[in-house]
């Protein structure tokens, strides 16, 4: 028997089913069983927070160099919180950068050491901010409550308008409390800098508990924050019914709140404005087929905006049976709100995104894209005001009305994917939507890994090296972001991934940062780079990270993107861990070389991305032998240059191939080389790509 098995967002609410039959649609080699939810960012869980250490995790790190890249220069030590729970959220924004103050922010929960003049214990919030780019930094209280805990912090700076001077700014911050036993509501602040920084929280804190009448129902507003320039603030938060509850009916989530904050006198009036959406509903199980994460994202003036959800909306087509995007357009600052139009992810320039998912369990024809938040995910808006969603997709694995939320798991890892063959492996997409609805798409690039459930007996538990230090493990993901530059020309994608060669397996336990950049505006992007190679406290360690929604500088010049990370050398959860900022994080205007259409389904006479070496390229078996097999499908017969190298970048190799358009295969003897890492770049005119290769 195959066991079917529905992960929500918390390991109390999880159950299992046992299915007694399977109508397989793959090879033996590809045989999946089914699973729904693997998780959800560990929403609601641990109240407490405490525990002892259970055991000491170490590995062992070694570098490797890499000729095609631009490295953070350093990962610096800034600060610390009490355990690691306040940054598991990759959708919250605790990190920003302000380019009118030139200025970097981080909201976090206090160190073990820091001590606030008041009400001080685990739950106050602090506020970080550096004006030279990591090289020094401030700090300030913020929130402080000997009752309300805080938890999940988010949050950055309010600038009026015009301003140019940190100290004349309002640090702030939101995020749910707890009472330590159960969740009670949730905490804004505000803080004027112009006196420094001080262990004094500020006169603007306000907690609004569950059943308050004086502000809308909403729940852990810890989402997506925002900080429009002499306008608004605003959080994501869930409209749920119970948040302790441990069944997905009473948990109840029903939709998403936008939390809105009006600077009024030295504080801020917050009110909300409720986004329910049509959705499907599980009748059996009694709940809505909608994720209970809700994303936001604007335009600089804060004129244009979205709100995002993935739900299986109502009266869809059976191509539209899963988790989708579910988007909302404010094309006058939130005055009022547009539901834009379903789209049908199934047909027109979509070939590309539908080869790469697989078929639902009754049909060997009909697929159905399941937009996945496993990886993380993120949103943004470009220069031309149009929103951009970056994320993975899935296969669903059925059409019907009680299954609409459950996928396939592969091998006996029971991955989300199979990584055998072309595209079966996990995928990083951009997809993005104007006024009037419709989508198009681009593939940012391919990973290798995959991240490990949290929860005991899921996918990867056993392979997870982060404990949470009360029994458990914490959910590990490649927590997908964007940054872009202050005219939103060009978009950046950081996500982590681990070395499969090194881990063993497809699970991303040992993570690097990537980063990936596309010039909307031309058509260009960058080749893939490892941020975190070769960095002190970064290199195979880059935990938890965060990156900025905007880069420092512009679209003319160097782009420099804030990124922090989180860990402790024993990667346990429960106990204090350090912060780090990656300084130097860069690409260069001139990166930006490697032409690709810049989405599918608005270049003339191109229907599939150019871009497909940089995303499919494989390599078997790897570890190797003496003889190496490469796979990778090309969309022209143009030459391309395959390089063996040594860790140093010198070449032992060289082959010139000219492929045919589609699927390719080529067999390079390795016999001749000693046993070590190598460096395999295959190129063209257009792309560029190098990958890591073991001979045994």
């Amino acid at each position: 028997m195959l066991r079917l098995k529905i992960k929500n967002m918390d390991k109390r609410i999880a159950f299992i089913i046992v299915l007694g039959v399977f109508n397989s649609l793959f090879s033996q080699t590809d045989l999946p069983s089914v699973r729904g939810f693997r998780k959800n960012n560990n929403i609601h869980r641990n109240i407490n927070e405490s525990g002892t250490q259970v055991s000491t995790i170490k590995k062992d790190i070694y570098t490797v160099a890499n000729t095609n890249k631009t490295s953070a220069v350093s990962a610096l030590r800034f600060t610390g919180s009490m355990n690691a729970f306040g940054v598991l959220v990759s959708e919250s924004k605790p990190l920003n950068y302000y380019p009118a103050l030139n200025a970097v922010t981080f909201i976090h929960r206090k160190s073990l050491t820091y001590t606030p003049t008041s009400n001080g214990n685990s739950g106050s919030i602090v506020g970080m901010y550096t004006t030279n780019n990591g090289t020094t930094w401030d700090s300030t209280c913020i929130w402080a409550s000997g009752s309300d805990l805080a938890r999940y912090p988010q949050g950055g700076l309010y600038n009026p308008l015009g301003n140019t001077n940190v100290n004349n700014a309002y640090m702030l911050g939101m995020g749910p409390v707890t009472n330590g036993t159960t969740w009670t509501g949730n905490w804004y602040a505000s803080k004027h800098l112009f006196v420094g920084g001080t262990a004094t929280p500020g006169m603007d804190q306000q907690v609004f508990l569950n059943g308050s009448s004086s502000i809308k129902k909403h729940h852990f507003s810890r989402y997506s924050f925002t900080s429009i320039e002499g306008g608004l603030v605003r959080s994501m938060a869930t409209i749920l019914n119970d948040p302790d509850a441990t069944t997905l009916s009473a948990y109840g989530v029903r939709g998403a709140a936008m939390v809105k904050g009006q600077f009024n006198a030295g504080a801020f009036v917050w009110s909300v404005d409720s986004f329910i959406p049509p959705v499907e509903t599980n009748i059996p199980g009694n709940y809505k087929y909608l994720n209970e994460t809700a994303l936001q994202a604007w335009n600089t003036s804060g004129t244009v905006g979205y709100v995002v959800m993935l739900g299986v909306r109502t009266g869809g087509t059976i191509g539209m049976r899963s988790y989708q995007p579910i988007v909302y357009k404010t094309t006058n600052s939130g005055a009022s709100w547009t539901l834009l139009p379903a789209n049908d992810f199934t047909t027109g320039w979509y070939t590309q995104l539908m080869n790469r998912i697989w078929p639902i369990t009754t049909s060997s024809t009909t697929k159905i894209p399941y937009f996945s938040t496993n990886e993380g995910w993120d949103v943004t808006v470009d220069f031309s005001d149009n929103l951009h969603i970056a994320c993975t997709v899935l296969g669903a694995y059925s059409s019907h009305m009680d299954s609409l939320d459950y996928n396939y798991a592969f091998g006996t890892q029971q991955y989300d994917y199979p990584y055998t063959g072309s595209f079966r492996y996990p995928t990083i997409y951009d997809f993005r939507t104007g006024s009037s609805g419709g989508w198009q798409y681009v593939i940012v690039d391919s990973m290798g890994t995959e991240g490990p459930s949290g929860i005991s007996g899921n996918p990867g538990y056993n392979s997870n090296v982060w404990i949470d230090g009360s029994g458990g493990k914490l959910d590990l993901s490649a927590r997908i972001q964007m940054s872009k530059s202050s005219d939103g020309k060009k978009i950046i994608y950081t996500w982590t991934e681990s070395d499969s060669t090194i881990v063993g397996l497809k699970w991303n336990i040992y993570p690097d940062i990537q980063m990936k950049g596309i010039d909307f505006s031309i058509g260009f992007l960058t080749p893939r780079i490892n941020v975190s190679s070769g960095v002190a406290k970064a290199d195979y360690q880059s935990y938890f990270h965060y990156t900025s929604p905007v880069a420092i500088g512009n679209s003319s010049v160097s782009l420099e993107v804030p990124l922090t990370i989180s860990h402790n050398f024993v990667n346990d959860g429960g106990i204090p861990v350090d912060h780090y900022y990656l300084k130097g994080a860069s690409i260069a205007a001139g990166s930006f070389s490697v032409y690709a259409c810049p989405f599918i389904g608005t270049c003339a006479g191109i229907k599939e991305d150019s871009n497909n070496l940089l995303s499919d390229l494989l390599t078997a078996p790897n570890p190797t032998n003496d003889l190496m097999m490469i796979k990778f499908n090309s969309a022209s017969s143009e030459m391309i240059t395959i390089n063996v190298m040594d860790i140093s970048g010198r070449i032992i190799k060289e082959i010139n191939f000219s492929p045919v358009i589609g699927e390719n295969e080529i067999k390079i003897q390795t016999e001749e080389l000693s046993q070590g890492m190598y460096l395999l770049n295959v190129s063209s005119s257009k792309e560029n790509r190098t990958v890591r290769i073991i001979k045994n």
